[in-house]
């Protein structure tokens, strides 16, 4: 059922993105499916701003994307950081990954442009994931700031988080979304990671 999914090409040039976190090594990863184009490009930086706040180290995966524009991928590299980071005390301090193809995508559901079609990934741009156990920049002795959600007038309960280091049983799939998608605890990243695994 998934193969198929992938395989998908989206009509009119839809944005299909997949956010997978892992709370224990506070990562966050944005993989890409269907096609960033310009009039995309802003959901995809919406994306990343809401990510960024929850304290995880942000990666975005265009591998397996249908589509991708060269001048949204200008845009995305331009303005991915600034996005992540927009708020400070709640981001996390490494810079955004992003996993570019040899050759950028084409998908044929709709007009695009000759210069898009040929358009080849810039050559100083990361093609393949760094390899288990390669040090981020940016990782090294930070940890995740605050308790609590600052600047928004909420304040979460300081209470041992389920799966926290005081609870007997790890964080189950709803609790781990509840807290970081509608209490957008940063608590929920049990620590910040050394490194990246290979995302494919």
């Amino acid at each position: 059922m998934d193969i198929a999914s992938q395989e998908y090409t989206p009509p009119d040039h839809a944005l299909r993105v997949l956010v997978r976190i892992d709370t224990r090594q506070g990562l966050a990863c944005l993989e890409v499916r269907g096609c960033l184009t310009p009039d995309t490009c802003s959901t995809l930086l919406n994306i990343l701003a809401h990510t960024g706040g929850l304290g995880a180290a942000v990666s975005v995966n265009l591998l397996r994307a249908a589509h991708v524009d060269s001048g949204a991928l200008a845009l995305i590299l331009d303005s991915a950081d600034d996005a992540v980071h927009a708020d400070p005390d709640r981001a996390s301090s490494a810079p955004v990954e992003i996993l570019v193809p040899p050759v950028l995508p084409v998908c044929q559901s709709g007009p695009v442009s000759p210069a898009a079609a040929a358009a080849p990934a810039a050559p100083d741009l990361p093609v393949q994931p760094p390899l288990p156990g390669t040090p981020v920049p940016g990782l090294s002795g930070s940890g995740l700031s605050g308790s609590g959600l600052s600047g928004s007038g909420v304040s979460t309960p300081e209470r041992p988080l389920p799966g926290g280091p005081l609870s007997p049983h790890p964080l189950t799939n709803e609790e781990a979304v509840e807290l970081a998608f509608v209490l957008r605890d940063p608590r929920v990243f049990t620590q910040p990671s050394p490194f990246r695994p290979q995302v494919l």
